[in-house]
This record gives structure tokens, sequence and C-alpha cells, in this order.
């Protein structure tokens, strides 16, 4: 509802309660049952504008809804005493039943509070031996947040009696609706009786704590990986897991939200969830020395604030757009990229990033990628469509998915021989909703095409699986190419803006060995061509993959945790020890958690965390 809107409904509303009051006192059930049914009707047109300030400075006057639902009730009682068709016993059930029904929605209210505070709980954790709490199954998220909409509802069994006699009935079902009004109040805290009886034999959340703290010092870890973001976001830390599994160094994975949680790529990895900011200040890690940064967000903060830990960004994706050259990465301890491609970003930037503070550790988690092989003979050639996303900013020449997407698509499909894989970014029409329209059609053209032909949708299958299932990649520039040079394969990507080829290649050097694809499609049939035949590109895909990703001969993992071992001995020779790695204690004013703290439980609180996020590859 627009905001204009508001003051003519709200001034509405009061001349309804007029018209209800002057109903009531001349005893005329018509006049009564219509301004209360315009009544029921305009909260429900009002309930979606209920943040707005006329309607808060309502509540704030003591004529928020609960008041003014007993009111139009209370009228309604007038109503009946004035008309005087009921006995004074049955108007005693009707008062009766009409404070029961507030008196039982009170009572939900306060059951809910306490399921939803004792649900949205100070720590998660993975893999940690800590105290039993096994949250008992989640109740309908509706019954969690209903509440003004429980009122209305209720409320309505008194309007539909009401009605009854407007047209003609008799007085007499009005004590029973009233009773029904209230037994249905009643259901709302007893749906969530057992949830809060299981709720409250669970550990509360000082002894979990307590738990996790000891079993944080049992473990030492020497390494933490940071993770804060959205939920579409997982897959940052995700792409991680497997390369701390491989480190052979104790590490345990810090996350800030729990929104994300189900959606962890399944590990061995020790997890310790911390929405609440003054327990991430509070909670002592003596052991650790290295924290490791896959986003620039605005909480990665509450880490970096500690003065004995080394910290490094080690992103999430290694490409050529803004976000692996961002400003933001100055304020990290180092910057580790994967081959001198990305040194290179750093120092032509010019950002505050020192050339002494970038270090060179490859791509570990590159190890899954298959170098290409010979198709069998007969086997269709597969080309994985892998499109970056819109991005943060208004680029129109971010990703291909819009203006072109659908074409290279309908090219691919129609090329005799070829099998399409198609997998878009999980972030696709987070900005532009156009981007999400794209992807839905190309959905169904492939499914239309097809059971040879796969979209795959919210990580269904992982993105390096697909990888070495294809024979080409077409894509944006992106960590999606420069990853893809592990494997030797063919790649295509999109010159959006028309560059020519040899400048887009230069300010691009993942596409340094791509077949290019122009701004309406030119150069992907020839290309094609060209990767399915004599791929003359082949030589050259071998130089840029070690300029982006490092020397092949080097074992990543190895540089990787030289680079660790190597942060870890900075952080020892650091004389001054203190906050996570002494007594601890947060020592800035901070809210109490629960009471206001930063949560992701908070409405907005992913927007506000994604929107502090610009660095997404």
């Amino acid at each position: 509802m627009r905001r204009v809107g508001v003051p003519a409904l709200v001034a509405l509303l009061l001349a309804l309660y007029g018209v209800e009051f002057g109903g009531a006192v001349v005893g005329s059930p018509g006049v009564v049952f219509c301004a209360l049914l315009a009544l029921w009707l305009l909260e429900l047109a009002l309930y979606p504008a209920r943040g707005d300030r006329l309607l808060r400075l309502l509540g704030t006057a003591s004529a928020g809804l609960v008041w003014r639902v007993f009111l139009r009730q209370l009228l309604v009682v007038v109503l009946l005493y004035r008309a005087g068709a009921m006995s004074s016993t049955a108007l005693g059930v009707v008062v009766a039943a009409v404070l029961a029904q507030h008196g039982l929605l009170g009572v939900f209210n306060a059951v809910r509070s306490f399921v939803r505070s004792r649900r949205w709980r100070r720590l998660e954790t993975v893999n940690l031996p800590v105290l039993a709490d096994g949250l008992p199954p989640a109740p309908p998220e509706w019954l969690l947040t209903a509440g003004a909409t429980l009122l209305l509802a209720t409320d309505l069994t008194l309007v539909a009696a009401l009605g009854w006699v407007f047209a003609g009935g008799s007085y007499r079902p009005l004590a029973p609706a009233a009773v029904a009004m209230a037994a249905l109040a009643a259901l709302a805290p007893l749906a969530l009786v057992r949830q809060a009886l299981a709720l409250r034999r669970l550990p509360d959340d000082e002894a979990r704590l307590a738990s996790a703290q000891q079993a944080v010092l049992d473990l030492a870890p020497l390494v933490v990986l940071y993770f804060s973001g959205g939920a579409t976001s997982v897959y940052q830390v995700n792409m991680w897991f497997e390369t701390m599994e491989r480190l052979g160094r104790p590490v345990l994975v810090l996350l800030r939200e729990r929104r994300y949680l189900a959606d962890l790529a399944p590990t061995s990895l020790p997890i310790l969830c911390l929405p609440f900011t003054v327990d991430v200040m509070n909670f002592e890690m003596p052991s650790a020395r290295v924290g490791l940064y896959v986003a620039n967000v605005g909480r990665n903060i509450h880490l970096l604030r500690e003065p004995g830990l080394k910290s490094a960004f080690i992103g999430h994706g290694d490409s050529d757009k803004t976000a692996s050259f961002n400003p933001a990465t100055k304020v990290y301890d180092e910057v580790w990229v994967a081959g001198e491609a990305g040194r290179q970003r750093y120092v032509r930037a010019q950002v505050g990033v020192r050339e002494d503070e970038i270090v060179l550790v490859g791509r570990p988690q590159l190890d899954a990628i298959a170098d290409a092989e010979p198709r069998p003979p007969g086997a269709p050639f597969t080309v994985l469509y892998a499109p970056t996303w819109e991005g943060w900013t208004d680029d129109p020449y971010q990703t291909s998915l819009i203006s072109l997407g659908e074409l290279i698509v309908a090219t691919l499909l129609a090329t005799p021989g070829v099998r399409v894989l198609y997998k878009p970014h999980p972030l696709t029409g987070t900005v532009n909703p156009a981007a999400k329209q794209a992807s839905t059609r190309i959905v169904a053209a492939v499914h239309a095409a097809g059971d040879r032909h796969l979209a795959v949708l919210d990580n269904a299958r992982a993105l390096y699986e697909l990888f070495n299932e294809s024979d080409a990649l077409v894509s944006d520039v992106s960590s999606v190419v420069s990853d893809y040079l592990r494997s030797g394969k063919p790649y295509f990507v999109s010159n959006l803006a028309g560059e020519p080829d040899d400048v887009f290649r230069d300010l691009n050097p993942s596409a340094g060995a791509a077949y290019l694809i122009g701004p309406t499609g030119e150069g992907l049939a020839e290309g094609l061509a060209k990767a399915r035949g004599r791929d003359e590109l082949s030589a050259r895909r071998a130089e840029v993959r070690t300029f982006l990703l490092g020397d092949p001969s080097l074992d990543p993992m190895s540089l990787f945790r030289d680079a660790v071992d190597s942060l870890a001995a900075r952080a020892e020779r650091q004389p001054a020890r203190a906050g996570l790695h002494g007594h601890g204690g947060a020592d800035i004013d901070e809210p109490v958690a629960g009471r206001g703290a930063i949560d992701d439980a908070a409405p907005g609180a992913e927007a506000e965390t994604l929107a502090t996020d610009p660095v997404q590859i």
C-alpha cells in the first residue's frame, strides 16, 4: 500500500467507529453490522502498512489493533444491552468470551515470544562436542509470526453472528458465536505448548556457550575460516571446506548467521555459528593465529579487530571483475591470490594493497577438476553455459544472461551433435528481475529440447562436476572462467561491449585464450566449429592457465599450507596478544544478546548484510 493512502484510510477508520458507536447507542444491528464489517475489512487493508508512521503513532496512543478490536467488540456489547434482546446471562457470556479471547491471545503472544527466543539461540554448532540440545522440529512459520492475523480471524465469528442478526435472524447465536471465538483463540497457545515444553527442557544458552567454549579450547584451532553473508552466498564458504580439511592444521569455521546452515556443504570441519557480536568478542580462542576471510562484508570487523590474529583475504574465486581488486581488501594483513594475474590486478589498480602483502597460493580447490580427455567416438560435444549474475552495480555488460543468454542457448541447441548444460549463478535475479526471468525462459527451452540436455538449479550438482562432464564452457568474465582453465578445455567469453578483441583480452586476462562472443552473438557458431575441430587456442590456454592459476608444476595445496604457516609465524612474533587470544571480553558498548544485538533473525538483517557485500564474484 502506498504511504499516501494510509492517512485517508485512518480517517475512514475513525469515522466508522463513530458510525458503530451511533448504531450501538440507538440499538440498530444493521448499522453496527455494516460498520463492523467495514472496520474488519479496513483492518485487513491496513495490515500490510502496519509499519507506517501514522499507524505506529496510533499504537503509541493506545489505539493499536488490539485496542481497536476490543473497542468495536465492546460496542457490540453496548448494542446487545441497548436492544434488550438477550438475557443478562447470555450477555455476560458474550462479555466473558470477549475478555477470554484477548486473554488467550495474550497468553499465545507470551508463549510465541518464548518459543521464538529459544529457537533464535545464541549459537549453533556442527561437528563440535557440545551439550546435546537438538531443537525439536520447527512449528509452521505462520504460527510464529501470526498475532494480529489470529485476532482478526477469531473476531470474524462475532462479525458473522451479527450479520445473521442483520439478515433477520435472532440474537440467540451471538452467545455461542462468542464462545466459539474464545475457543478458537485457545487453540493458538495450545498449538505451541508442546514446542515450548520441549524447548524449556533444553540447556540454556549460557550452558551451551560454556560447553562450546570448552570444545574449542580442546580443539585448539590454529586457523579460523570466517564467513558472513546472505543465504545465496553460502557457496563462498562451501568452496573452501575441502581445502581446509586437507590443510593438516586445526581449523574452526566461524559463521555469523543461521539462515544458511541447512545449505552448508557436507564437511568434517568443526563449525561454530555466533550470530551476536558480543558473543564473538567474548569467545576465547587463545590458540588461533590466522583468520581467513572469503568475502568483504561489514561483519568481518568483529574478528579483524583482534590484534593477535593475523588476517588473510582468500576470496571466493579468481576473476577479472573489480571484486578481485576491491579497495576494502587493504584492511587485511595479506591478500592471497592464485597466480601472477592476481598480483598484477592489485598492483595496477593501486587500491592500497602493498605488493609485499600479496601471496601467490594457487587454487587448491581446483584439484577436483579433471584434465581434458578425448571424447569417446560418437559422443556429443557437451557445452556448459554458466553465466555470472547481474552484480550490485548497473553495469549492463556484467552478465550475458539478460541480453544474450537466450540466443546463446538457442544457438547451441540448434547445433547438431551439441549437448547443452545450463547452470545459472546462485545470485541470479538478486538485483535485476530481468535476469531471473531470462534464466527461467532458458530453463524451459533446455527442458523442451529433450532429455539429453540439462538445466542445473539450486546447487543440485557441483559446478566442478559439470566442468568434468563438459567439453567446452560459455560464460562471462568471472571466476568460473578462471577455474575452467584448469581443465585445459576450450572456453568462450562474452564481449558484450563489443570491444576490439585485443583490447578486451588486455582488460580481461582470463579471456586471453577464449573464443569471444560479440554483443549480438557473433563468434559463437564460428568458435564452436573451431573448438570442435583443430582448436587453435589450445597452446595459448596453457599459457593463460599458468598466468592466472600459478605454475602447474607446483602443488597449490602445499603453497596454501606454507602461506598459513608463514602467517601464523608472523602472529607468533607479535608481542601483544589479547582479546580472543587471552582473557577475552568486549571492551566497547555492545547490546546484550537478545536485546537489540545484530542478528539474522531481525527483519531486514539479510538485506543489510548483502548490501555491505559488493564483492560477489
